[in-house]
């Protein structure tokens, strides 16, 4: 009977500990949401609509619930993916800093460079590789380099003749330098390639397709007030005329290079016919292998300055850039100038418009115009302004929101519909 007893008691205490212990929470799947188009799963999407506006609440994130560290203003994010990304910053004591992030912009590590250098430009390639012009209390110029996230900066090689120039690197190694000389409605461009991650530099053999022009080899004549681009990688080069400053030729014109520069063709593509009497400003190519994209802003001016009509159009290549066609999109943006298209992808374009945010998932074929809970209007009050974006997928963005001491992070994963905020904090 003893030993019954014990049982017994053995038994309840069991029970008893048993409900003091927290369960495990059992976290559901996400459903699969509204227009979803890369099958990825989102309950934002299946919101009702009167839920999508912005929220001055910070987004439900356990993981930056649980960061410990100082608030930072976030200006300028350079996202990779939808985690891992670089950023300028202020901290509290009002210091412009570096810093990197691992969990999706919410817990940020500083990273800056010693501080006796003052930076002057910046370009990052993946979320290892950076390289960052400065000058040292001397005022003498440098590149600093780092190949670990910021955990470690290394003083490249000196080389003048690219004093000056904005960076951009294509990969771990590739990246070019380019220098504009401009003056007067013009642009001299030299450009400068390094294959060893900046160590060592040569200038870019560029020969003008314009023969007349007696140019140096190297340099590259462009119209600066007419809004030519000149766009370089490392299979091809192009010279996509603008006609900012000329009469309306109903044409866009383009000289295209497969051996970056040596020998060029000359091509045109036309304008819709109700458009032929705009002016055209090109904006930056994009390439995903043999494919690509040509972003085309066509405007036309009344006689008191404003704009009659300011379109979008996109061009399409699929033989990396020797002949281009026009799809079937037609964005009114209102009016107004466009902005620079942000790209996720050559497939994947997105651009200020006179609704808000507008994109399109299949390079050009069709539009679709967002009415976003956020400001990217350009009549938007400074404070609720979307002053940079980003999508790094065709749904996934990042947006800076606001100007002065005080930008807000936001995030979205629904093409741009409903946003949240984020609280990016300094890591200890």
């Amino acid at each position: 009977m003893k030993q019954i007893k014990q049982i017994i008691i053995f038994g309840i205490l069991i029970f008893l500990v048993s409900c003091a212990i927290p369960q495990p929470i059992q976290i559901s799947e996400p459903t699969q949401g509204g227009s979803d188009k890369s099958g990825v799963a989102t309950e934002q999407a299946t919101l009702p609509s009167e839920m999508i506006a912005p929220t001055d609440a910070p987004a439900e994130n356990p993981s930056a619930a649980q960061i410990a560290g100082q608030e930072i203003s976030i200006s300028k994010l350079t996202m990779v993916n939808t985690l891992e990304g670089w950023a300028w910053a202020t901290d509290a004591t009002n210091a412009t800093i570096l810093v990197r992030t691992l969990d999706g912009a919410n817990a940020w590590m500083d990273v800056s460079p010693p501080a006796e250098y003052r930076i002057t430009n910046s370009s990052f390639f993946g979320s290892q590789y950076a390289w960052l012009t400065v000058l040292d209390p001397k005022e003498n110029w440098g590149i600093l380099s780092t190949s670990d996230g910021g955990a470690n900066w290394n003083l490249l090689p000196s080389f003048d003749a690219i004093k000056g120039a904005s960076l951009t690197f294509l990969n771990e190694k590739v990246g070019i330098a380019e220098l504009a000389d401009i003056g007067a409605g013009n642009a001299y461009i030299r450009q400068y390639e390094t294959d060893d991650g900046g160590q060592t530099w040569s200038l870019l053999p560029l020969i003008s397709p314009d023969s007349a022009a007696n140019l140096p080899e190297g340099t590259i004549h462009l119209c600066n007030i007419c809004g030519d681009v000149l766009y370089t990688d490392m299979e091809r080069a192009m010279i996509i005329k603008g006609e900012m400053a000329n009469e309306p030729s109903g044409m866009v014109n383009i000289a295209y290079s497969s051996d970056r520069g040596f020998n060029w063709s000359h091509s045109s593509v036309s304008l819709p016919e109700e458009y032929k009497n705009g002016n055209i400003a090109p904006f930056m190519p994009k390439f995903d292998g043999s494919q690509g994209v040509l972003p085309i802003n066509v405007t036309k001016s009344k006689d008191d300055g404003s704009l009659e009509f300011s379109m979008l159009f996109i061009y399409q290549t699929t033989d990396n850039g020797s002949t281009w066609q026009l799809q079937d999109s037609r964005l009114n943006v209102g009016a107004v100038y466009i902005e620079t298209p942000q790209y996720a992808s050559s497939k994947d374009i997105f651009v200020r418009c006179a609704d808000g945010l507008c994109y399109t998932n299949d390079a050009g074929a069709t539009f679709v115009v967002n009415p976003s809970s956020l400001h990217f209007g350009f009549n938007a009050p400074q404070t609720d302004y979307v002053s940079n974006f980003q999508f790094v997928t065709s749904q996934n963005g990042f947006a800076v929101v606001g100007a002065g001491t005080t930008p807000q992070v936001w995030v979205t994963n629904d093409f741009g519909v409903q946003w949240s905020r984020l609280q990016p904090r300094l890591l200890p």
